[in-house]
């Protein structure tokens, strides 16, 4: 019995060293996959903002006012965005600014209006 004991002490921390040896050892992720990553999570909150609020983009595009139909939406979206991406978001482009005039506002920027806060920002 005290074999068996000991075989699974021996296997627990063999699993465990192995564990702590290839976390601590595997490389971190690149830049690109780290800029991939932040402009996935943009496209997913546009992507999320278009679903959920249809009727809203439809008439904020043809009126050029989307963001002020749907500011409490848009700027929530951003700030999870900001708060995801942190301090790597000056090291490259602003994917959500981007997603949002591409994608919510069909690539036409006028489309969310002159209270848009970022209107000097280029896509």
């Amino acid at each position: 019995m005290n074999y068996f004991l000991l075989s699974i002490a021996i296997i627990v921390v063999v699993a465990v060293w192995f564990f702590i040896i290839r976390k601590t050892t595997a490389s971190p992720p690149s830049a690109e996959a780290k800029r991939l990553d932040d402009q996935r999570f943009a496209q997913l909150l546009i992507t999320e903002l278009k679903l959920y609020n249809r009727k809203a983009v439809d008439a904020g595009r043809a009126s050029g006012d989307l963001y002020r139909r749907l500011r409490s939406e848009i700027d929530r979206s951003r700030q999870m965005y900001d708060k995801s991406v942190g301090a790597r978001s000056s090291e490259h482009a602003d994917y959500f600014h981007e997603e949002l005039v591409n994608d919510l506002a069909g690539g036409d920027v006028s489309n969310l209006g002159t209270d848009y806060p970022h209107l000097t920002r280029t896509v």
